[in-house]
């Protein structure tokens, strides 16, 4: 009895060394309704540079974590694979002067898709994406309740990526639609059976008093299109659907106005504001990232608070967690985290490295950027790879 009560305790002792808190969401400021795609398009690309430089920072306080070895199966519910998007920016030597000093300028772009095992990380497919005409950190990916399709959007336009069963193998075609009313990398989702893709448009030619911005759902087997729009100055991001496939959630924000709305795809095409209901779910102090789970009551996103320190600098303490998607109550911590700040790298940027960026389709694991890339099962972070360094850009993750 006495060999079997030490071997009981010595599995205890193992179990709660592995166990981990967890849970936070990243935070983003939406653009102005009002302003120029080339200041969409250069916003989030300075804040993605900024972004990778203070994770690579971070990550070697722990690299400890990020090396310990996973577990080699994959739990119920979770998705078999994760796919990571990267953009590389390829630099080009000149020499100038007679001194004949190397001076790096831009050269061409790649964007790259990485199939990755969910239990390891390893990498198990890689697969070029077009992506010539995309600014760095511009593109976004989404992923449908099958495992096996993703969309991914860039400048170029919209791709179908295809995974097999064993992972080992990904095919991708490009839809015949133009990208330019496009808000690539900025709000587009999958739906669960991904028959359909939701994503934010602006108009292409603007009037005096500024763009409108809107909603389409993309039929991927017939082409056809329906567009909400609304009035301008009104930007429309966090798009993700209800788990009955009809429904859409949506950030409404603009002047005066910042509330999560539910809209009905089965409405024809027309006003955005008529076809959409608000939620009594209320936007984060500072309009974190956030995603509805599949059955609808919950939504998943993030807060962050600061804690000062000396010489401008402090701590951000950030948090991936659940709220109940009918009266915003908190319902768990999923994981939490924690990273410094400085006059190079202020609160509001190192908060935005934490963040939600995908759900499984049962809800109940969490793919996420909290300064680390991992998942959460539960409320365990396990870390995983994925992330670049520089000089490549982080696009973002799915599975």
């Amino acid at each position: 009895m006495t060999d079997i009560e030490d071997r009981l305790r010595e599995d205890l002792q193992k179990l709660a060394e592995r166990a981990q808190p967890g849970s936070i969401r990243p935070l983003r400021v939406p653009p102005a309704g009002g302003r120029s795609r080339t200041v969409r398009w250069l916003a989030p690309v300075a804040a993605a540079a900024a972004v990778i430089g203070l994770v690579a920072g971070i990550s070697l306080a722990s690299r400890s974590a990020r090396h310990q070895s996973p577990s080699a199966e994959t739990s119920a519910g979770m998705p078999p694979y994760y796919v990571t998007l990267v953009t590389t920016v390829h630099l080009q030597r000149t020499a100038t002067n007679t001194a004949v000093t190397p001076t790096p300028v831009p050269g061409t772009v790649t964007q790259t898709a990485v199939v990755r095992d969910s239990a390891t990380g390893q990498v198990l497919a890689t697969v070029q994406v077009p992506g010539g005409n995309s600014p760095p950190g511009t593109g976004g990916i989404t992923a449908a309740a099958d495992d096996q399709t993703f969309a991914i959007t860039n400048g170029d336009g919209i791709f179908l990526l295809h995974i097999t069963a064993d992972g080992r193998s990904a095919q991708l075609r490009q839809l015949p639609v133009s990208p330019d009313q496009y808000i690539t990398g900025v709000a587009a989702a999958l739906s669960p059976d991904g028959s359909r893709l939701a994503i934010a448009v602006e108009q292409q030619r603007c009037p005096a008093s500024g763009c409108s911005f809107g909603i389409e759902v993309l039929s991927l087997a017939t082409g056809d299109q329906s567009t909400w729009w609304w009035s301008s100055h009104v930007v429309q991001l966090d798009l993700s659907w209800a788990g009955n496939g009809k429904q859409v959630m949506f950030l409404a924000t603009g002047v005066r106005l910042a509330e999560y709305r539910l809209l009905d795809t089965t409405q024809p095409s027309g006003s955005l504001l008529t076809a959409s209901r608000p939620m009594s779910f209320p936007v984060p102090p500072l309009e974190g990232l956030a995603l509805l789970t599949p059955d609808g009551r919950a939504i998943i996103t993030s807060t962050a608070r600061t804690v000062p320190g000396h010489d401008g600098g402090g701590t951000v303490i950030a948090q991936i967690v659940e709220l109940s998607a009918r009266d915003g109550r908190l319902l768990q911590v999923l994981h939490v985290a924690t990273a410094r700040y400085n006059k190079q790298h202020p609160a509001a940027l190192v908060s935005a490295g934490c963040g939600v960026l995908s759900l499984g389709p049962a809800g109940l694991h969490a793919l996420v950027q909290c300064f680390n890339l991992g998942r959460i099962q539960g409320s365990q972070f396990t870390p995983l790879p994925g992330l670049p360094s520089e000089p490549s850009y982080f696009d973002g993750a799915a599975w």
